[in-house]
């Protein structure tokens, strides 16, 4: 178990690496969407390794299999293997049909103002869009408007490398989400060299897999890893790892079983919003990765205040 945990440890470590040094070595690339195309790349590879059981897709389209209405293409989505893809060109061009589509990931190299409203956009597009059911089980999910009958698509945004502060990031976020309904808020924010940002319940300060109406933006500082083996990446695998536990296709369930990430890898130290307090019952200072100690409920717990599911 030991050996095993050791292992997982290098393993996600080595995905920073790679993720840098290809960062490094794209920037030799002519064309501008050659660098963008291996980046995207380097990422649906480090994630995959962590979520073995999902079909990680680079830049499919998503478009609904009777309308034929059209949700974007993702840079990296997460897709179940239950439902296959239900169009395929013979240029390679998949398409697929939002039921199957779990998660997805918008991916910038340099983040600035105009790339997060660009990358929020699109995340919210495929977020929107309807999944409909493939069975009979009946499932109930709320967050603030009416209840959907299916688990929504999530979303998120992963940079390498940002001009922007993660409090400035974090406010812009907020900025964008006046006037959207929760469903379509991203649920992080990550850039490599920065941190990672998510929500929190502006009451106790839990952190929460997905938004919901009176949630703040918290966010973890990243710390070198010489002085504290923290990464960005690690709370992101974290988030992506709470959240795929609700992850199914309309009409089935269970999600996914991910990878478990071993005990004592840290995400960072939390910054909570002004006024936010810290968990009464946080054991963990520095957030462990999957130990638990997340500063949060258990996952039944927060579906349960969440109205969700019901059968």
């Amino acid at each position: 178990m030991a050996h095993a945990a050791l292992h997982r440890l290098r393993q996600v470590l080595s995905n920073v690496v790679a993720l840098q040094e290809e960062f490094a070595s794209s920037a030799t690339h002519h064309h501008p969407d050659d660098i963008g195309y291996d980046r995207e790349f380097a990422l649906r590879e480090a994630l995959a390794q962590h979520f073995p059981e999902a079909v990680l897709l680079h830049r499919p389209s998503i478009a609904d299999e009777e309308s034929d209405k059209g949700y974007g293409m993702p840079d990296i989505a997460f897709a179940s293997r239950e439902v296959q893809p239900h169009r395929v060109l013979r240029n390679g061009r998949l398409y697929i049909d939002p039921r199957a589509v779990h998660c997805t990931v918008e991916v910038k190299s340099t983040l600035d103002g105009k790339e997060l409203k660009s990358a929020l956009a699109e995340v919210s597009r495929a977020q929107g869009a309807f999944r409909r059911r493939v069975g009979e089980d009946h499932f109930e999910f709320r967050e603030a408007g009416s209840p959907l009958p299916y688990f929504p698509t999530q979303g998120g945004v992963f940079a390498f490398r940002s001009k922007l502060k993660l409090s400035t990031i974090a406010e812009r976020v907020t900025e964008w989400t006046r006037g959207r309904p929760p469903e379509l808020w991203p649920r992080f924010v990550t850039v490599l060299d920065r941190g990672h940002i998510m929500w929190c319940d502006r009451e106790t300060g839990g952190a929460r897999p997905w938004p919901a109406a009176d949630s703040v933006l918290m966010m973890w500082e990243h710390r070198p890893p010489e002085t504290d083996p923290t990464d960005p990446l690690v709370a992101m695998i974290t988030q992506l790892d709470w959240m795929a536990q609700a992850w199914h296709v309309p009409g089935t369930w269970p999600g996914l079983r991910p990878l478990r990430l071993p005990h004592g890898l840290r995400v960072g130290i939390p910054v909570r919003p002004d006024g936010v307090p810290a968990p009464p019952d946080a054991k963990c200072e520095h957030l462990c990765a999957n130990c638990h100690e997340f500063g949060r409920m258990t996952f039944d717990a927060q579906l349960r205040q969440d109205e969700a599911p019901t059968v």
